[in-house]
C-alpha cells in the first residue's frame, strides 16, 4: 500500500509533466514575392496573424500535446511525434498554404498547434479552424474564415470580411467606414454594432437569437455569423 501511495503521485506528476510539455518547431522566414492570399486549416489551437514590416512572411509554430492520466502512454507517442514536426508550406497562384508535416501514422487529434504568422498587410486571410482561436490583427487585405467552437478576435484597418462560427464568440474592430452592406447575426445569442463609439443598427430579435443589417456609403462589405453565442462589431475612423 505504500509503494502504490508513492507510485501514484509520481504517475500523476509524469502526466501533467507530459500535458505541459510544449515544442517550438524551427521557425521559417520566406519571401512574400507572389503572395495575395494565406490560407490555413487547424484542427486544435490558435492561430494570430500580424503584419510584417520587411516585406517577408514569419511564421513560429509551437505544439502541445495534450495529456490526461489515463492517456499518458498515447501522449507520450504524441510528444515524440510532436518533436519531429516541420512547418509545412505551398505557393500556388498566389495563395499560401501553411500546414505542419508530422511523421507517417500520427494521430494528431491530441495536438495542439499555437501559430504566429507576419506577413504584409494587404494579404487576405482565408481558412477555418475547428477548435480554437482566430486572431488577426493589422491585415487590410480581408479575412474569409470559419470556426467551429472557439473564438475569433478581429482588429483591422479594413478589407472585406466573412467570419462564421458554429459555438463561441466574434469579436472585430475595424478602423475603416469603407463598408456598404453589413450583416451580423447570432442564431442564439446576442449581435451588436457600434460606430464610432455610438450604439448603431436595428437588431431584429430571431426567437432565442439576434441579426442586424447597416447600410453604409462604402464599397466593402461585414458578414459575421454564428449558430450560438455573440457578435460584436465596432467601426472606428481611428
Amino acid at each position: 500500500m505504500r509503494r502504490l501511495a508513492v507510485f501514484l503521485p509520481m504517475l500523476l506528476l509524469a502526466a501533467c509533466s507530459v500535458q505541459q510539455q510544449e515544442i517550438s518547431v524551427p521557425s521559417l522566414v520566406m519571401p512574400a514575392t507572389g503572395v495575395t492570399r494565406l490560407n490555413m486549416n487547424v484542427n486544435v489551437g490558435v492561430v494570430t496573424i500580424t503584419p510584417s514590416s520587411d516585406g517577408q512572411v514569419h511564421v513560429a509554430l509551437s505544439l502541445k500535446p495534450s495529456s490526461s492520466f489515463f492517456g499518458l502512454l498515447t501522449n507520450s507517442a504524441n510528444l515524440a511525434a510532436a518533436q519531429h514536426a516541420t512547418v509545412n508550406h505551398a505557393l500556388s497562384n498566389g495563395s499560401l498554404t501553411l500546414g505542419v508535416q508530422y511523421p507517417a501514422n500520427t494521430d494528431t487529434s491530441n495536438i495542439s498547434e499555437h501559430w504566429n504568422v507576419a506577413l504584409p498587410p494587404a494579404v487576405t486571410v482565408t481558412g477555418h479552424v475547428n477548435v480554437g482561436e482566430l486572431n488577426v490583427s493589422g491585415i487590410a487585405g480581408g479575412v474569409d474564415a470559419g470556426l467551429n467552437v472557439g473564438a475569433v478576435h478581429l482588429d483591422v484597418p479594413g478589407g472585406e470580411l466573412r467570419v462564421s462560427a458554429n459555438v463561441g464568440k466574434v469579436q472585430a474592430t475595424v478602423r475603416s467606414l469603407d463598408y456598404s452592406d453589413i450583416a451580423l447575426g447570432a442564431g442564439v445569442g446576442e449581435a451588436g454594432l457600434t460606430v464610432e463609439g455610438v450604439r448603431a443598427g436595428d437588431v431584429h430579435k430571431t426567437g432565442a437569437g439576434e441579426n442586424l443589417n447597416y447600410k453604409l456609403n462604402g464599397k466593402n462589405s461585414i458578414s459575421l455569423q454564428v449558430t450560438t453565442g455573440s457578435v460584436k462589431l465596432a467601426l472606428l475612423t481611428h
